[in-house]
C-alpha cells in the first residue's frame, strides 16, 4: 500500500501575503499592536499560548478574512491543515526554521461546537409536531421583555450599563458571538427610555472610520435639530453646550456603540475625551461600549501602552456562558415561553449534559464554556430534531452527549 506523500507545512506569514492581507490589519483583527504580530511572524518575539489561541479563534471564525483562508487552503488540498509558526529559538538565541507541533489545527478548531456558534439550526415541522410545539421555542423567540432569560452574572452586567447612563461612567461590555449582547443592549436601551435618558446612537455604519468628529455629529444630531456647525471648534463648543443645557436641566444622556472592537486607537481617545465634558464636578454624558472579545484587548496595557489613560477610566465586563445550573432554567424559560411542557421534552440528565457538551479545553489547559444562548438553542434543536427522528420520546443527557 502506497505511503501517503508528506504535506509540507505552511507558514503563515506565506498564507497573509498570498490572501493579500496586510500585516496592519491582521493586527487590528487580532486585537495586538502591529510591532506585536511582527515580532510574532518573525520569531523575535517567541511563542506565546495566548496569541496562539486568538489565532485559532480568528481562522476558526466568520470573518471574510477567516474563510478567505479557509478557501486558500482548501484549494490547495492542505490536509490536516497546520499553519505553522515560522519560527522556533533554539539553544544559543539561534533561530531555525521548524514545525511547532499542535500550534494551528483548523481540523480541531472547526469542531461541532463552533459551527454551532456560526448558523441557526432550525426545527422541523415533524420535530414540532412530535413534542406536541405550536412553534419553536428558539425561532423569533424574543418579542418583549418577559421573554428574555437573565442570569445573576447577566442582570449584574444589565444594571452596570444602567448605572453608566444613570450616572456619568465609562463601561465596555464584551463577548462571543451569540452570547446576547445585542439581546442585552435592547433590554437596556429600553429601561432607559422608560427613565426619559437620551440615548445617542452614532450609526456610521463602518466604526473603523469613526471620529471625533462623527462622534460630535452625533452627540448634536441625536439631541436637537439645530443645524451642525462646520469647524471643530464650533461643533465641539455646540455639542458641550447641549449637553450642558441639558444636565442643567436634570436631563442625562448616554453615547452607546455596538461592534466597538472595530474602534481604531484614535476614537477610543476621542471618546475619553468625549466622556470627560464636564459642568463643574458633573459629568456630562456616559459611554457604553459593546463588542466582541478583541475589544478587551484594546484595554489591555501591556498590548496599548498608549490607550493607559483610556484603560483606568474604564469598567470592563464579559459576557461568559451561562453557569450548569442556569442553562436547565433557560431550557425550560425558553419551552414555558411557547407554551410547551418541558418535563415532555428534556429528562433531567440532559441538562446537565448540555453544559458538558458546551465545555472544551482551549489546548493550553484552560476550560472554555460555551454555553451562549445561541449556542445552546442550536445544540437544542439539533438534539431535538435528532430525537424525534429516533422516535425517542424525550431528549436525554446520552444523546446530547452524542451529538
Amino acid at each position: 500500500m502506497p505511503s501517503k506523500p508528506r504535506q509540507r507545512p505552511i507558514w503563515l506569514h506565506h498564507i497573509l501575503r498570498a490572501c493579500g492581507i496586510r500585516q496592519d490589519d491582521f493586527a487590528e483583527m487580532m486585537g495586538v499592536s502591529r510591532t506585536a504580530i511582527s515580532r510574532w511572524l518573525t520569531g523575535r518575539g517567541g511563542l506565546r499560548k495566548k496569541r496562539t489561541l486568538v489565532l485559532y479563534r480568528f481562522l476558526a471564525g466568520s470573518t471574510a478574512e477567516a474563510k478567505r483562508i479557509r478557501r486558500w487552503l482548501e484549494a490547495r488540498g492542505v490536509s490536516p491543515d497546520f499553519v505553522y509558526q515560522p519560527y522556533e529559538r533554539g539553544k544559543f538565541g539561534m533561530k531555525r526554521k521548524v514545525p511547532v507541533k499542535n500550534t494551528i489545527t483548523l481540523n480541531n478548531v472547526r469542531s461541532f461546537i463552533d459551527e454551532l456558534a456560526e448558523k441557526k439550526i432550525m426545527i422541523k415541522l415533524q420535530t414540532l409536531r412530535h413534542f406536541g410545539l405550536r412553534r419553536s421555542p428558539f425561532d423569533g423567540e424574543i418579542g418583549e421583555s418577559a421573554d428574555v432569560f437573565l442570569s445573576e452574572d447577566h442582570i449584574f452586567i444589565r444594571e452596570m450599563m444602567l448605572e453608566a447612563a444613570r450616572y456619568s461612567g465609562f463601561v465596555a461590555i464584551h463577548g462571543e458571538v451569540g452570547c446576547g449582547k445585542s439581546t442585552m443592549r435592547k433590554g437596556v436601551v429600553k429601561a432607559l427610555r422608560d427613565e426619559d435618558i437620551q440615548i445617542i446612537f452614532p450609526q456610521i455604519l463602518d466604526k473603523r472610520r469613526i471620529t471625533a468628529s462623527s462622534l460630535l455629529d452625533a452627540i448634536v444630531m441625536d439631541i436637537t435639530d439645530d443645524k451642525l456647525k462646520q469647524s471643530m471648534e464650533a461643533k465641539t463648543r455646540q455639542a458641550i453646550n447641549l449637553l450642558k443645557t441639558r444636565r442643567q436641566n436634570g436631563l442625562r444622556q448616554v453615547l452607546i456603540l455596538e461592534e466597538a472592537q472595530l474602534l481604531n486607537i484614535w476614537a477610543i481617545k476621542h471618546l475619553k475625551q468625549i466622556y470627560e465634558f464636564e459642568d463643574g464636578y458633573q459629568k456630562l454624558i456616559g459611554i457604553i461600549l459593546i463588542g466582541q472579545p478583541e475589544l478587551a484587548a484594546r484595554f489591555d496595557e501591556t498590548q496599548y501602552p498608549q490607550l493607559r489613560e483610556v484603560t483606568r477610566r474604564v469598567t470592563s465586563a464579559e459576557i461568559t456562558g451561562l453557569a450548569q445550573e442556569d442553562i436547565g432554567r433557560y431550557l425550560k424559560h425558553k419551552v414555558q415561553r411557547v407554551k410547551g411542557n418541558p418535563e415532555r421534552i428534556f429528562t433531567e440528565d440532559a441538562y446537565p449534559a448540555f453544559a458538558r457538551r458546551l465545555r472544551s479545553d482551549n489546548g493550553t489547559g484552560d476550560i472554555i464554556n460555551r454555553a451562549y444562548p445561541l449556542t445552546i438553542n442550536n445544540l437544542a434543536a439539533t438534539a431535538l430534531n435528532m430525537a424525534a427522528e429516533m422516535g425517542e420520546p424525550q431528549v436525554t443527557g446520552d444523546l446530547v452527549m452524542g451529538l
